[in-house]
């Protein structure tokens, strides 16, 4: 960690947030996820469940987390890891052993995996409420399997601690957002290492690998594939197949981020294939720089997103007829179509909700676009916002924007 560290003391701090949160007789628990086969004889990569993640800071596969909650308000909590399996791990690696888990969690009950459905059940006896997240996906949800673990939870309340976790997850701490910094200054490298291989003729994937390459040196992953979308395909939001080749004239409009130690960037810049934008790509992209730099500035305490979506509409309705360009007969919504935001951290959208109020130590991100598929023309600039009591902190801002800059970076 090259700066401040994070460890035990931080995932016990989530955990007794979260368990506060819980009412007595609540049993809850909680899977890492189990990999997913992707052919004959490999699986695909394996990443946890981000709830688990945020509550024990551990990365195995097949580990369940367990904290009941009695009548009295007491918690006990447990951690079901993998057994030992020596010969496997010959060709799988050796797997995370008790101590190791314990050290990383701050967790102290730790017990064999396979024993998790009947231990339980008889919890399950004891309690009021069952609690998971409804949200896991379905190779990461429990699934136990067992008759007296069915009969106990017959007896129970169901319950869904997704929205929970999601409203602490909204909140980072101050070691969550040095994480994100970090990864913030890896996109930054990998930005940069692009716009000095940028040019005509290059296929989009190999721009994307470019920066992608400046990631993996750095020792993180990426937070979601690439979006490099160039000419045609600048319109196109979550355009992911990259295999077009910039032409000269064209903008390539790239959506990416590093992922460093589970939190991730959120960043999205527009550039000329050839170095230079022509006179009207440049009128648009800034009426697009403009309304975001206004749009931050509106990133305060007390602010929901939908209020920024609207004054995002009526900014560009007002702009874009000055820098001289006349709106679609369909509206607006024509060319702007998706939201200004969302909350960002473990997960690249992190448990946002469309009527979201902002409140300090939230990251949000700002990124306004515009997109006109009849010129091949899609322009967004996306930066990740951290709120304060004191105003929005761009902890992106460092990456180039202004386009006289990127003109001179691409010479």
């Amino acid at each position: 960690m090259d700066s401040m560290t994070h460890g035990a003391d931080d995932y016990i701090c989530s955990r007794k947030e979260f368990s506060e949160k819980l009412e007595p007789g609540t049993l809850a628990v909680i899977s890492s996820g189990r990999p997913v086969q992707c052919s004959l004889d490999a699986d695909y990569p394996f990443y946890p469940d981000n709830n688990f993640y945020y509550l024990t800071g551990l990365t195995e596969p097949d580990t369940l987390y367990a904290v009941f909650k009695n009548g009295a308000g007491e918690t006990v909590e447990y951690l079901f890891l993998p057994e030992p399996e020596p010969e496997r791990e010959k060709w799988t690696g050796i797997r995370m052993r008790a101590d190791e888990a314990a050290a990383l969690s701050g967790i102290e009950n730790i017990l064999p995996r396979s024993g998790a459905a009947d231990f339980l059940a008889d919890l399950a006896d004891e309690a009021k409420i069952y609690a998971g997240d409804a949200g896991q996906a379905v190779h990461q949800r429990f699934a136990p399997g067992s008759a007296d673990f069915s009969e106990a939870l017959s007896r129970c309340q169901l319950a869904d601690v997704g929205p929970v976790l999601a409203r602490l997850r909204l909140i980072k701490k101050p070691w969550e957002i040095d994480l994100m910094k970090q990864a913030v200054n890896i996109t930054a490298r990998g930005l940069n290492d692009l716009l000095g291989e940028l040019h005509p003729g290059m296929r989009e994937y190999e721009a994307a690998a470019v920066f992608e390459y400046a990631v993996r040196r750095a020792g993180a992953e990426l937070s979601f594939p690439t979006i490099a979308a160039s000419g045609k395909n600048g319109p196109i939001l979550h355009y992911e197949t990259n295999r077009n080749k910039m032409k000269r004239g064209d903008l390539v409009m790239f959506d990416l981020g590093a992922r460093y130690c589970g939190y991730a960037a959120d960043v999205s810049r527009t550039y000329p294939v050839s170095g230079t934008y022509s006179t009207r790509q440049r009128k648009l992209y800034d009426v697009v720089l403009g309304v975001q730099k206004d749009l931050i500035s509106a990133y305060r305490t007390g602010v929901s997103l939908v209020q920024l979506q609207e004054t995002t509409v009526e900014l560009f309705k007002c702009r874009l007829p000055l820098a001289g360009f006349k709106l679609p007969e369909a509206g607006i919504g024509a060319w702007y179509y998706h939201s200004v935001g969302h909350s960002l951290g473990l997960d690249t959208h992190d448990g946002t909700s469309r009527d979201l109020v902002l409140e300090p130590r939230m990251v949000i991100t700002c990124e306004p676009g515009i997109y006109i598929a009849e010129e091949n023309v899609g322009i967004r600039i996306e930066d990740d916002i951290l709120i304060t009591e004191k105003g929005p902190v761009n902890l992106t801002e460092k990456i180039v924007k202004d386009p006289a800059r990127i003109e001179l970076l691409m010479k």
